[in-house]
């Protein structure tokens, strides 16, 4: 990755997702003389320019895109067609997706892990010292980018395919300058391992630990989790089970035995604030402009402020998993809404996950909110299904019951084998996880294939194109090469070494 994605920042046209795409700072890469020797100040600097591409490439289209595509949501009548080319999976070899902005976080880490190398013996040795917890944290974040990547443009992982499957281009080294070193990708076996190599190198130096209430920006618990994830989805599951059951426990989750506690879960997704949460891309209002919307095709395309306006809804199927008298969840993540379309007004439910964040806006809402990027919970569903995948049922049952008892009020343990533990499994995630941009790819690594039916819309008569094969009652099969995002085309057209993903 050379001039080929330095290209790339340069065309951010409508062959990939939206506007929110130009809000990324492309072209703000600080150039070698930007960094004085033993300055601490404009290290710090480059260090907080890596952390700044989380806001953008963790919210708005890279959150929602893939669960459009998905099966949880229905357009409504009177659709803008935003999005229309991942809802009827339409999209073509042109590219999609944040691959340019992804390629842009891996050569800011890149240029920082440089400079941080380069410049280690003008600092004092307590500068040192934090300089090389910024080194962690670069490494975190690479690993956290190839791992986007992977899940987007890469196949699922096979262990038997997974040397001959195509990866990432694993590029380490920060370029400005055109050259003609371009890079072929890895494989996908290399690309995972990389993964692994590179959290590793992030536990060499990062030593803070959770706090509540005073989180450190990376900590060992994130580390922790990350990798978690990334051997679940390379079918390590007694690795992935036993990093899970070193957190869970640790990390709290938010405890419902008073009102006041379940206000504090709502409030995670309202005001950002919760102990559950491991990682999470943070900004203050001035900085609101490097976020993306990601609730506004859910609440208000027109962003007026003053009717709910949604493109999508929520599937009657999912609304269907959920106890509405009991779950938790279902107090911020659903709400009814009287609906006004071209063919007349309802009361539907409409998902208000990301209503906006006070903190962000001033007045009238934005539907910006901080992406939550690792949670608790998410350790819990990743460590359920490891163990279950590993042969260990009981384990499996007894972190999917303790995710419930925090979920679900009155909960009384469950107790499953087989293939039932695993489609609990499963549905659970769907319900937690519900618009957090994986349930594409959990139906990729299921390989399950896709279905959207007519029975489960909210209401027909409120529903776009009700009963068309490529919205409401959309079929996908599991091995349809849709599942993997083409990589824009520009790659290929600057790199000869490039490989396209196939049948784009």
């Amino acid at each position: 990755m050379k001039t080929n994605i330095l290209g790339l920042l340069i065309f951010m046209g409508g062959v990939l997702l939206s506007c929110d795409m130009d809000k990324y700072p492309y072209n703000s890469l600080p150039t070698g003389e930007a960094v004085r020797p033993g300055n601490l100040s404009d290290i710090t600097t480059l260090r907080n320019g890596c952390f700044t591409y989380l806001r953008g490439l963790f919210t708005g289209d890279q959150v929602i895109a893939a669960e459009i595509q998905a099966d949880g949501l229905h357009a409504v009548a009177g659709y803008t067609n935003t999005y229309g080319n991942f809802y009827n999976w339409s999209y073509t070899g042109s590219g999609v997706g944040p691959w340019p902005g992804i390629w842009t976080m891996i050569n800011q880490c890149n240029f920082f892990l440089q400079k941080a190398d380069e410049l280690m013996d003008t600092y004092t040795t307590a500068q040192q010292a934090t300089v090389k917890t910024y080194k962690g944290e670069a490494y975190f974040l690479r690993a956290l980018a190839f791992e986007q990547l992977t899940l987007r443009y890469c196949v699922d992982y096979e262990p038997s395919t997974a040397a001959s499957s195509l990866g990432i281009p694993i590029k380490l080294t920060y370029e400005l300058s055109p050259s003609q070193d371009y890079m072929a990708r890895a494989s996908l076996e290399d690309t995972y391992k990389h993964m692994v190599s590179e959290l590793d190198s992030a536990a060499k130096y990062v030593t803070a630990t959770f706090t509540a209430g005073s989180p450190a920006p990376v900590t060992k618990e994130a580390i922790k989790a990350l990798r978690a994830r990334i051997l679940l989805q390379a079918h390590k599951y007694s690795e992935a089970a036993a990093l899970a059951g070193e957190l869970i426990g640790g990390y709290p989750l938010v405890p419902i035995a008073s009102a006041e506690q379940i206000n504090n879960f709502t409030a995670m997704w309202k005001d950002d604030k919760s102990n559950e949460t491991i990682f999470q891309a943070e900004g203050v209002r001035e900085e609101a402009g490097s976020f993306n919307a990601t609730g506004l095709y859910l609440l208000d395309k027109a962003n007026n402020g003053e009717t709910d306006n949604p493109d999508f809804i929520p599937s009657g199927k999912i609304l269907d998993l959920y106890d509405f008298g009991t779950d938790i969840r279902t107090l911020a993540y659903f709400e009814d809404a009287e609906i006004t379309t071209p063919q007349g007004t309802a009361t539907l439910t409409v998902c208000i996950k990301y209503p906006g964040n006070p903190a962000l806006y001033t007045e009238k809402t934005n539907y910006k909110n901080k992406p939550k990027i690792l949670r608790m919970a998410e350790v819990y569903l990743v460590g359920a299904e490891a163990a279950y995948m590993a042969g260990q049922e009981g384990v499996a049952n007894q972190w999917l019951n303790g995710l419930r008892k925090a979920r679900i009020v009155g909960y009384v343990d469950g107790s499953y084998s087989g293939t039932a533990l695993r489609d609990q499994i499963r549905t659970e995630r769907l319900k937690e996880m519900y618009l957090e941009g994986q349930r594409l790819w959990d139906l990729k690594r299921y390989g399950t294939g896709l279905e959207r039916r007519d029975s489960d819309v909210q209401d027909p008569t409120m529903t776009y194109l009700f009963g068309n094969s490529l919205t409401t009652a959309l079929t996908v099969a599991a091995d349809y090469y849709k599942f993997t995002w083409p990589v824009p085309i520009q790659e290929k057209q600057t790199n000869s070494n490039f490989i396209q993903n196939p049948e784009y």
